[in-house]
């Protein structure tokens, strides 16, 4: 970034590998409260909260406490407050707590370097140069995870994006605004809330300013989760040593669903019935029906959302939950690996919640595993820290498998990715071992892996553009079949280069009328959708196809590729 605009520029480096780097259980290793290293706060450990300890407030509505109302005015009070608030952020060592805050802020230099600037490698900058220097630090992978309204709009989404949007129809009347998650430089001008390891994260490693707060809630400590977490791990690494799948699997689910089953109960906000036909029937015109599923001729389920629902989830351990794993997710990476690979050699090609995938120019000569060898800037850390979240190969599946780590998911030497959830990767076949196949003649076996989001795979070897053919048997409409694609790299690089969307097939019952007398029954339909459109609305798409992020202050006109 440079002079308030974002450029876009290729360098002459020649992709030699990908790999795609699969957090281990990220969600139990967030409210594990294992000791690590890497974290450098809490005595290493990211504890889980329990009990309200206090709670701070600085809203302009604030109301003042009956016994305060004596001793200061509001203004007075909300100034007391931040000050509370505002050295909570900033104590470190001993003194640190465990809270959630609503700040607002932005990667940038404080106001005291602005005036006296800070020294670089492109030299002393000042004011907006140093600004710029710390969001060019963090925009290829920027930090901030966050849900936020994204105008549809050109000067929002760029012209690419909108052109796609035009290409296919979907035009809206008025300029709608839409609720994303994104990745972010800034927090957009709005308060947002963080818990206190991911916040403290962003101020010490990417330079986030805390330009407001205006409210804190404070917890007590508790680790007693990492016992249980602990002993389902083990049990599914003793299953994995014995070759026992369903057990393997089990444990698995058990442990990556807890935070699921225990942070976001859907029993709570969803209800369903056993009906029988007659009663179906009413239910389905009612405004609160959601879905149904037929169990035989006679009796359906019937989903509907009740007006109102009690929660009695601790709503706490759910939050850090989630931005404890947003925080390890960006720690490993900014603390950890972007300390030993040159970063100008491995670019994040594709990011999901829980991996990142590298594209790496390192030796053509190497094979296709040569990981981040070939590319290390420093190998004294490296030697030494190599195995603090990567497996150690010589400790076997424990190792593999352990908390708080990091393991190659997928090695290849080519991928496509149009969005979160959509991409091609040619990549090694693994066995039944898990271990990456080669031939006869000692070269790796190659397949593509295919991501597609709100498609069955299975059903998709061929689709077609966007229609709705009934499946009945009364129904003996032909499909043409002049208007199927296949779905493989070539529409990926159709999609990602010249916008032609990939269509997929989906199979759903639904009731249909079958007399002017009102009666109904299921059919089993047929649905052609459009799987990968090519319109991305999380981020601003450049004429090389790049994302960069939003920035407050900035349109899509400021984003410029050389």
């Amino acid at each position: 970034m440079e002079n308030g605009k974002v450029f876009s520029q290729e360098n002459s480096n020649i992709v030699t590998n990908i790999q795609a780097n699969d957090a281990n259980s990220l969600y139990p290793s967030s409210f594990n409260s294992l000791e690590h290293s890497l974290n450098p706060y809490t005595n290493n450990k990211m504890y889980m909260p329990a009990r309200v300890l206090g709670f701070l407030d600085a809203r302009e509505n604030v109301k003042l406490p009956a016994y305060m109302k004596v001793k200061m005015s509001v203004e007075e009070y909300r100034t007391f407050e931040k000050q509370q608030m505002m050295k909570i952020l900033s104590a470190r060592g001993e003194d640190e707590k465990l809270f959630v805050a609503s700040v607002k802020g932005s990667i940038r230099a404080t106001d005291e370097e602005r005036i006296n600037g800070i020294q670089t490698e492109h030299g002393l900058l000042k004011g907006q140069a140093a600004d710029e220097y710390y969001i060019s630090k963090s925009i290829n992978f920027p930090p901030i995870f966050r849900n936020t309204d994204i105008s549809i709009d050109e000067n929002t989404l760029g012209n690419i994006t909108m052109n796609q949007i035009n290409k296919l129809g979907k035009v809206p009347k008025k300029t709608p605004v839409v609720r994303k998650l994104t990745q972010l430089i800034d927090t957009q001008g709005k308060f947002m809330s963080f818990d206190n390891y991911y916040l403290r994260f962003l101020i010490d490693t990417c330079h986030f300013v805390v330009e407001d707060v205006e409210q804190m809630a404070i917890f007590s400590r508790i680790d007693c989760f990492k016992p249980w977490v602990e002993r389902m791990m083990r049990q599914r690494i003793e299953h994995m040593r014995q070759g026992n799948k369903g057990g393997e699997k089990y444990c698995k689910l058990i442990t990556n669903g807890s935070y699921g089953f225990d942070g976001l109960n859907e029993a709570n906000f969803a209800k369903t019935k056993l009906l029988n036909y007659e009663k179906t029937q009413k239910h389905i015109s009612r405004q609160d029906f959601s879905g149904l599923r037929q169990i035989n001729d006679d009796l359906y389920i019937i989903s509907y959302k009740p007006p109102t629902y009690k929660c009695k989830t601790c709503l706490q351990c759910a939050f850090f939950t989630l931005d404890n794993a947003k925080f390890w997710y960006n720690n490993v990476l900014y603390n950890h690996i972007y300390k030993y690979i040159d970063e100008d050699r491995a670019m994040i090609v594709y990011v999901d919640t829980d991996c990142y995938t590298f594209a790496i120019a390192g030796n053509p000569e190497k094979g296709l595993d040569q990981g981040f060898n070939e590319i290390i800037k420093d190998k004294v850390y490296y030697e030494t820290h190599k195995y603090d979240v990567f497996p150690d190969p010589t400790k076997g599946k424990s190792d593999e498998k352990k908390i708080l780590g990091l393991a190659v998911e997928n090695i290849g030497d080519r991928m496509f990715a149009a969005a979160q959830k959509s991409y091609i990767l040619h990549k090694v076949r693994r066995g039944r071992d898990g271990e990456f196949m080669r031939d006869s003649n000692g070269k790796f076996k190659m397949e593509f892996k295919i991501g597609m989001k709100g498609a069955n795979l299975k059903r998709n070897a061929n689709t077609g553009d966007m229609d709705y053919l009934s499946e009945d048997e009364n129904d003996d409409e032909e499909i043409n079949e002049d208007i199927f694609q296949e779905i493989n790299e070539t529409s990926f690089k159709n999609n990602v280069g010249n916008g032609k969307p990939i269509s997929a097939e989906n199979m759903i019952f639904h009731p249909k009328k079958i007399n002017s007398s009102g009666q109904y029954k299921m059919a089993k339909e047929r649905i052609h959708k459009i799987a990968v459109s090519g319109i991305n609305t999380k981020s601003i798409t450049l004429k090389n196809y790049v994302c960069a992020p939003f920035i407050n202050g900035l349109s899509s006109k400021d984003y410029i590729d050389i």
